[in-house]
């Protein structure tokens, strides 16, 4: 289910820590999953080192990893452990990773950045986009199928990281994002179908039907802005950094070879090109306008 996730293979090839945070959340997932259909045992002590060590090493790879953390709890309530032990497994991994934040400004201002890259958008963009999100990343299908897993186990740990992802990419929006949803999904159709075993056999004949239906009609390949505008710029030949002002993800770095910086004045000298994903006012001469970009691209001449 992991591998055939829409999210998953939207990031083949792709070089962000989202996905290795996803992993993560997918190895506490796999933990709870078989604790819920296992009898916990007496022995679950000897797992917590272990279990500490991968939650530090996922707040480590990123901060994003503290969604999750309500499947963390729920496992190690699971393996019978003191309520004393199960803060001291939870907050030491989280003062570690806030000490190492109040020692790296960079980090901190990441923290700002991301509670604020949906600002400008209204509500409903910013809901459509969670719908998305959310639909990229359990396949349309797993994403109904996952929730209703979780509602109908009472799977209360994986609703809890669901609401936090939800959240999360409420306020911090970014395509890639979307294979946060892919564990929490995952694991709920697991639940599900340990709970009513001969579903899996009616939801796969009408997915393959679905398939069937669908596959007469062409499916529209549009470019991202990303692609589109980087290509264009390519095309005139343009040198120099380019500045985007605006809120923009990792998607332009990988498509462009020249360096790509956020939009700054004082930066303007040494700029080939200033992509305007936000409005840019006062831009004068040597900056012409790309009057055929659907965006607002400026180019030195």
């Amino acid at each position: 289910a992991w591998l055939l996730s829409a999210a998953v293979l939207a990031q083949a090839g792709s070089i962000t820590t989202a996905l290795v945070t996803a992993v993560w959340g997918l190895v506490f997932c796999w933990f709870f999953v078989r604790l819920e259909l296992e009898t916990p045992s007496p022995r679950g002590r000897e797992y917590i080192p272990w279990v500490t060590l991968l939650w530090l090493f996922s707040l480590f790879t990123a901060y994003q990893a503290v969604l999750y953390v309500p499947i963390l709890i729920a496992v190690i309530l699971r393996l019978r452990v003191s309520r004393s032990m199960l803060a001291v497994v939870v907050a030491i991994p989280l003062f570690l990773v806030a000490l190492y934040a109040l020692s790296n400004p960079l980090s901190l201002d990441r923290f700002v950045d991301a509670g604020t890259l949906n600002a400008g958008k209204t509500s409903f963009q910013k809901l459509a986009d969670l719908g998305s999100a959310a639909m990229v990343g359990g396949s349309a299908v797993g994403a109904i199928v996952g929730l209703y897993g979780m509602l109908l186990t009472r799977a209360r740990a994986l609703s809890l990281s669901l609401l936090l992802v939800a959240a999360f990419v409420f306020l911090s929006f970014r395509s890639y994002y979307a294979i946060f949803f892919a564990p929490l999904f995952v694991s709920g159709a697991i639940l599900l179908f340990q709970e009513r075993p001969w579903w899996w056999k009616k939801i796969g004949i009408a997915y393959v039907l679905a398939l069937l239906f669908l596959r007469p009609l062409p499916l529209g390949m549009v470019p991202s802005p990303a692609r589109q505008v980087l290509h264009a710029l390519t095309e005139t030949g343009v040198e120099g950094d380019i500045l985007i002002r605006g809120s923009f993800g990792h998607e332009w770095q990988y498509e462009s070879a020249l360096l790509i910086r956020k939009y700054r004045s004082g930066v303007l000298d040494g700029a080939g090109a200033v992509v305007c994903l936000d409005p840019c006012d006062g831009m004068v001469a040597p900056w012409q306008k790309l009057e055929w970009m659907s965006t607002d691209v400026w180019v030195r001449r």
